[in-house]
């Protein structure tokens, strides 16, 4: 059911996340009020792309009170996300030794949990380091980190927020390679495909969700194969589908990767149209490593 909700919906589920968590305080509930927010955050993070520097705050709520419950597990799935967070915004703070109750470094972390137990703060530590390198458009990295996250097999009934959002990540790194011309290009071509064909389902199941992932998937194949007029109709089909359902996050990236591939065609000017955009919505979400990042892009093209 969740993966045809729309932004909207989403975000009237956050607040409906919030009242959970206010009512199992009320009857003493400590299990159910924190996954309440560990899933509020998730979604927030990853499905919403919601102002950074409220994350920021509520998750430090959220981490003190998982610390006062004891719930060790959900406190660590929300300190990554934390992390990821603080790296995005670019603030130069160690969010894992400001706790003292934990003393440890993400390494430290991954070893921790290295056991059937703690697979999935593995995997999520995993998705978060490949998450921040994909955006970074440090692919060599992201790439790494999706290997590596298959270390630690999901369960039954994984996180859809996180399935979903590796589907994607795959799909794009996967094209990006496939460009690179190595001897692994076709694997990466079968498998940029197969996640085509996977958001085609998704996207039919809720457009407002999809289409705009499935079109930056497109235009990244219509690159490879390339073909520019095709190429460029699904890059801006991406941001325009992004802006509209207000998952700025991903109308940035898609703005990055359309000028990238632009200035793979030597078209300077647009390309630092794309760079522009991009940036704005960096600087909008509130991912200053991201604006940076981008400036540094915009300042060697000019």
């Amino acid at each position: 059911m969740l993966l045809s909700l729309t932004l909207p919906q989403l975000l009237a589920g956050l607040e409906k996340l919030l009242q959970a968590s206010d009512k199992a305080a009320i009857v003493g509930d400590s299990e159910y009020k924190m996954a309440s927010l560990s899933t509020y955050s998730s979604l927030a993070l990853w499905a919403c792309g919601s102002d950074l520097s409220k994350q920021k705050y509520e998750l430090q709520t959220f981490i003190r009170r998982g610390l006062q419950h004891k719930h060790d597990m959900v406190t660590k799935c929300l300190l990554i996300q934390y992390s990821l967070v603080l790296q995005l915004m670019n603030t130069q703070q160690d969010c894992y030794s400001t706790y003292e109750y934990f003393q440890c470094s993400e390494d430290d972390l991954l070893l921790e949990t290295h056991d059937k137990t703690g697979y999935g703060t593995c995997r999520l530590l995993c998705n978060k380091k490949a998450f921040m390198a994909m955006f970074s458009r440090d692919m060599v990295t992201a790439a790494q980190w999706l290997k590596a996250r298959h270390k630690y097999p999901r369960g039954m009934n994984p996180r859809f927020i996180g399935a979903i959002y590796v589907e994607f990540m795959e799909g794009l790194v996967a094209l990006y390679f496939a460009r690179q011309q190595d001897n692994n290009a076709q694997n990466c071509i079968a498998l940029g495909e197969g996640v085509i064909e996977t958001m085609k389902k998704w996207a039919a199941s809720s457009d407002w969700n999809y289409s705009n992932k499935l079109h930056l998937l497109e235009a990244e194949y219509f690159f490879l194969k390339n073909d520019e007029a095709m190429a460029i109709e699904k890059y801006d089909m991406a941001i325009e589908a992004a802006h509209d359902h207000r998952f700025i996050h991903e109308e940035g990236l898609a703005n990055t990767l359309a000028a990238n591939f632009h200035l793979y065609y030597k078209r300077k000017k647009e390309a630092l149209r794309h760079f522009n955009r991009a940036k704005s919505c960096y600087e909008y979400w509130g991912a200053m490593a991201l604006v940076n990042i981008t400036e540094d892009e915009i300042k060697k093209k000019t």
